[in-house]
């Protein structure tokens, strides 16, 4: 799958594309990238390994991390993800009310 097109990149570096896809029920329409996973892994991490590694989570159901803290965000680690024949741990969130979107916190 090709990666779309950039939508904006924020001030804090954050890069926003768009996504059709369902998680837990909920309709996302956008896909925003930390660039925190750069540091450590982006020698063999990229957008668009991160974009198709999101596109797996479609129609699934995932159960939240456990709360670290009271927050309006949900946390999600999902480990040993396969993508193209390698394994990958993908952290994500999104707000508890009403989201629309998701954000990948870390991938490596």
């Amino acid at each position: 799958m090709p990666l779309p097109p950039l939508i904006t990149t924020t001030p804090e570096g954050r890069r926003i594309y768009p996504l059709e896809i369902t998680i837990n029920s909920k309709k996302l329409s956008r896909l925003i990238i930390d660039p925190h996973f750069e540091k450590k892994h982006g020698n063999y991490v990229n957008d668009k390994l991160i974009w198709e590694s999101v596109q797996q989570l479609n129609n699934g159901f995932f159960l939240p991390d456990p709360p670290k803290t009271l927050s309006t965000w949900q946390y999600f680690t999902i480990e040993n993800m396969l993508h193209k024949g390698k394994y990958y741990c993908l952290v994500w969130c999104w707000k508890k009310e009403n989201p629309n979107y998701i954000g990948i916190v870390n991938c490596y």
